[in-house]
């Protein structure tokens, strides 16, 4: 007689197990152990990093779950739920604000002051008061300053800069001279003075000149047409024009009787 339940048969020695009829394969899972920590008193949930540190477990797990939390946050006055905002972010306030949205500033007195109202009073000039108040005082000071400041016009300067562009006329007299003596180049104008800008001359030979007016020479000596030397000369004076003295004439001291040919450019004031 077999029974199915003998490992194998003795007059074959071979197994009369019963084949099965079901294959299926069974994962493994580790148990998850769950460990809770009571907490008794406020002085243990203040301290819960550190109970943490002492007892905690890592859990990992490939199943997804929903958990709901609440928050708490320590306070002078004890523990607060932490609240969100609608959208799901955590809520703030500023640092040091007492109402939400609000937030206290230091002056230079070390006093809390209020943020202040844009309807706050203008402050005068380096006194105390809200920013509001101060930004009044900063804005009305520009204003104050705006309405000081005010061009030249005419011929006026401001300080030492002269004012853009030309703000008198521009005259030209010849250089048409030829003997050793001082020529006239501008005759003397009444209470002005000759202001020369601009002079322009060619020398038909050697001969040495002088600049001047009637109270002195503006240059040494010059030498023009030997060899080596300019046969002339082309110079713009621009903002330093050679000033000769009120009244008095623009003048060209030759010293060779040689011919000399060109122009000046000159303002009178």
């Amino acid at each position: 007689m077999d029974y199915l339940d003998k490992p194998f048969e003795v007059s074959t020695g071979s197994g009369r197990r019963p084949t099965p009829t079901t294959f299926e394969h069974l994962r493994g899972y580790v148990a998850l152990v769950k460990q809770f920590l009571k907490i008794t008193n406020v002085t243990e949930l203040t301290d819960i990093n550190e109970i943490l540190n002492q007892t905690a477990s890592l859990y990992i797990s490939n199943e997804i779950s929903r958990v709901i939390a609440q928050l708490a946050g320590e306070t002078p006055l004890g523990f607060e739920t932490i609240q969100s905002t609608v959208d799901g972010a955590l809520h703030v306030y500023p640092v040091g604000g007492t109402t939400p949205g609000y937030t206290d500033i230091k002056i230079e007195d070390g006093d809390d002051e209020a943020l202040g109202a844009i309807a706050d009073a203008i402050v005068a000039a380096g006194a105390v008061g809200t920013i509001s108040a101060k930004l009044r005082r900063l804005t009305q000071g520009i204003e104050d300053l705006k309405s000081l400041l005010v061009l030249a016009s005419g011929s006026n300067l401001i300080g030492r800069v002269q004012v853009q562009g030309l703000s008198h006329t521009v005259l030209t007299a010849p250089i048409n001279i030829a003997t050793i003596a001082t020529h006239d180049i501008i005759a003397a104008v009444g209470s002005v003075a000759h202001h020369i800008t601009s002079i322009c001359f060619t020398v038909e030979g050697e001969v040495d000149l002088t600049l001047r007016d009637e109270t002195g020479a503006f240059t040494g000596v010059m030498d023009f047409g030997a060899e080596g030397e300019p046969k002339g000369m082309t110079h713009t004076h621009e903002l330093t024009p050679l000033k000769c003295h009120v009244n008095e004439k623009f003048q060209i001291t030759l010293g060779h009787a040689i011919q000399v040919s060109g122009y000046v450019t000159y303002y009178d004031a």
